[in-house]
C-alpha cells in the first residue's frame, strides 16, 4: 500500500454485501444501520450505507451489522486525513517479493495471512485476495509492509470518480437557475428576493459527476405543438433532431402558428420551451439543456384518444425512443378517464419499449390548482412531476396527488427558455425591459409550471440512462424519487417519505447520477454487487 495515502476509518459510512439491495433489508437491520439513504453508492463490490451525524462507526457497531443472518460481509469505509472521500478496500492486493523470497516463503506469507492467490504475474508480483480468515485488507497491507521479504504492497481501493469536464459557455447560462441556483446576490439584482441557494436540480454537478452532458445514445422524445427548429438554441455542428408530425403522419412539423380551438395550443408555441429546456445544444449561444448531447425527436401533436396514444407510443418504440416527455394532460376525467385501452399503450411503452427495458415516460401533473393530477401522469408506470420554485417552495397552481417528484419551475422568477419566433411572451417585466442587454433576450421567454418542470426531469432520466443504460424505466423511476430532496415543511411528508405536493421531493439529478453509476443491474433488478461474485 502507498505509504503516501494516509488512511482513516470514515466516521459515518460502513459497507455491507447482502443478497438482498438496500430497500428490501429486513426492519431490524434497517433499525442496526439506522439508514439515512434508500439508495447508497456501490464501492468496491460493497453497498455503502450511511448512519446519522451524531452515530459515529465504531468496532463494535460494524460487528453488530455483520452477525446479522442476511449480511454476508461488512467493512470499514475510509477516507485520507485530509478530506471524506469514501474509499473502500475490495479485498485484493497486489504484493511484489523481494528477490530474495523463494515460492516457500511466499507460500508461507499468503498461509499467515489466510490469503487467496489471484494471478501469478511473474515470480515476484502477485495478486491476492483477504479471505473470511483474514483481517481487513488494510490491515493486512500494514502488516505486509513490515516483512523483509516484501518489496512493495498495494491494497486495492475503490472510490467515487470524477469526470473530466469542461461547462458550457452559452452566454445565457447564469440565467439557468435551475441548473445550479446560488441564491442572491450572484443572480439578477433586480430578482434578488426571488432566489434561495440551492433551491435547483443540481444539473451542473450531475454533468461534473459524468464528465459530460450526457450521452448521443440517449433519444429523447418531446412531443407537443410549436417547434421551432431554427431557433439558435437547436443549432449544431451534427445532426441530432428527428421530427415526425403524429397527426399527419408525415415528418413534415408546422413551423409557425396553427389555429386551434383549445386554449392550451391556441399559439402552437409550446414545444418550443419544453425542447429547450431539455435539449438545448451546448454551442456557445443562448440557454443550455439538461441534456443536450441526447439525440432529439420532435413529435408534433397531442390527443386523448386512445387510439392517438397508442399511436405515439407505439412510433416512439419503433423509433428506439429512451425517454418521452409530455407538458400536456387533462384532469377532467369524465371526459378522458383513463380506461384499459389508454392504460395499456402507456403499460406496454413503458415495460416493453427500449427492447424489454421500458421507455421512461415523463408527464407534467397539470396546473389547475387542483387535488388531483393529469390522468395521464396518474398511471403507475409514468413519473408524475409537479413543480417547485426558485426559492424550493411548492409552486401555487401545480396540482396534487399522486406525484412522483417536483422539479423547479415557477415562483418569483421563472425559467428561462427559448422561444418560437412566432412567441409574443417575454423574459422580463415592465421594469426592466429598457436595460441595454435585453436585446439578446429578443429569442427567449420566461416559462413556468409543471410543464417545464416536466422536459426537465425527462433530461435528468436521459442522464442518469448515459450513466448507467442498462436500467429499466421502473427503476430510473425508483432512482429519482429515492434520491429527492425533502422541500417544504417538516410535516410535508407522510412516514413513507411521500407528500401530495412534492411527491418524493424536488430531483436531484448529482445524487441520481451518481446512484446510477453505482447500481448493478441483474435480470432488470437493482442488484448489490454481491450478486455478481
Amino acid at each position: 500500500m502507498s505509504s503516501k495515502l494516509k488512511l482513516k476509518k470514515h466516521p459515518h459510512l460502513i459497507g455491507i454485501k447482502t443478497p438482498k439491495t438496500l430497500t428490501e433489508l429486513p426492519e431490524g437491520l434497517k433499525e442496526l444501520l439506522q439508514q439515512q439513504e434508500e439508495i447508497a453508492w456501490r464501492l468496491g463490490g460493497f453497498q455503502i450505507v450511511e448512519l446519522p451525524d451524531d452515530e459515529a462507526i465504531n468496532d463494535r457497531r460494524l460487528d453488530e451489522v455483520r452477525q446479522h443472518e442476511i449480511v454476508e460481509k461488512g467493512t470499514h469505509v475510509y477516507c485520507s486525513e485530509e478530506d471524506d472521500e469514501p474509499l473502500v478496500p475490495t479485498g485484493e492486493l497486489y504484493l511484489l517479493f523481494t528477490p530474495k523470497a523463494t515460492a516457500f516463503d511466499q507460500q508461507m506469507i499468503l498461509q499467515y495471512h489466510h490469503l487467496q492467490l489471484i494471478e501469478r504475474i511473474d515470480n515476484q508480483q502477485l495478486v491476492v485476495a483477504v479471505s473470511a480468515q483474514s483481517p481487513n485488507p488494510i490491515k493486512v497491507a500494514e502488516s505486509l509492509e513490515q516483512s523483509s521479504l516484501i518489496a512493495a504492497v498495494e491494497a486495492d481501493l475503490d472510490g467515487l470518480p470524477k469526470g473530466y469536464f469542461t461547462p458550457p459557455t452559452d452566454n445565457l447560462l447564469f440565467h439557468q437557475w435551475h441548473l445550479e441556483n446560488n441564491g442572491p446576490p450572484t443572480q439578477e439584482s433586480h430578482t434578488f428576493y426571488a432566489f434561495q441557494a440551492g433551491a435547483d436540480a443540481k444539473i451542473k454537478k450531475a454533468w461534473e459527476r459524468l464528465g459530460n452532458m450526457g450521452s448521443e445514445a440517449v433519444k429523447m422524445a418531446i412531443i407537443d405543438w410549436g417547434f421551432d427548429l431554427k431557433h439558435p438554441d437547436f443549432q449544431s455542428d451534427t445532426p441530432y433532431i428527428e421530427t415526425f408530425n403524429l397527426l399527419e403522419g408525415t415528418p413534415k412539423i408546422p413551423q409557425g402558428k396553427v389555429r386551434s380551438t383549445t386554449t392550451h395550443v391556441a399559439d402552437n408555441t409550446h414545444g418550443t420551451p419544453c425542447a429547450g429546456l431539455a435539449l438545448a445544444r451546448a454551442n456557445g449561444k443562448g440557454t443550455v439543456g439538461v441534456a443536450p448531447h441526447s439525440q432529439f425527436m420532435a413529435l408534433h401533436g397531442t390527443g386523448n384518444s386512445w387510439y392517438f396514444l397508442n399511436s405515439m407510443f407505439s412510433f416512439c418504440m419503433d423509433n428506439n425512443v429512451d425517454v418521452i416527455s409530455c407538458s400536456w394532460g387533462d384532469t377532467r376525467d369524465i371526459f378522458y378517464p383513463m380506461n384499459y385501452m389508454k392504460a395499456r399503450a402507456i403499460t406496454k411503452a413503458a415495460t416493453e419499449g427500449r427492447c424489454g427495458l421500458g421507455i421512461v415516460i415523463v408527464f407534467a401533473v397539470g396546473d389547475d390548482n387542483l387535488d388531483k393530477i393529469s390522468y395521464l401522469a396518474d398511471h403507475p408506470n409514468v413519473i408524475a412531476v409537479a413543480a417547485s420554485t426558485s426559492r424550493d417552495e411548492v409552486f401555487d397552481y401545480s396540482n396534487r396527488g399522486n406525484i412522483s417528484v417536483c422539479a423547479p419551475s415557477g415562483g418569483a422568477w421563472p425559467l428561462l427558455t427559448p422561444k418560437a419566433h412566432w412567441d409574443h411572451g417575454h423574459w422580463f417585466d415592465k421594469n426592466v425591459r429598457k436595460e441595454p442587454r435585453a436585446a439578446e433576450f429578443d429569442q427567449y421567454r420566461h416559462f413556468s409550471g409543471s410543464s417545464g418542470a416536466c422536459p426537465i426531469v425527462a433530461g435528468i432520466c436521459a442522464l442518469v440512462l448515459s450513466a448507467n443504460p442498462h436500467l429499466t424505466a421502473a427503476e430510473v423511476k425508483e432512482v429519482l424519487q429515492l434520491t429527492a430532496d425533502k422541500i417544504g415543511g417538516p410535516n410535508e411528508y407522510d412516514a413513507d417519505g411521500f407528500s401530495p405536493r412534492y411527491g418524493y421531493g424536488r430531483v436531484n439529478a448529482d445524487r441520481a447520477v451518481e446512484a446510477a453509476l453505482h447500481l448493478l443491474v441483474t435480470d432488470g433488478k437493482i442488484a448489490s454487487l454481491s450478486d455478481e461474485c
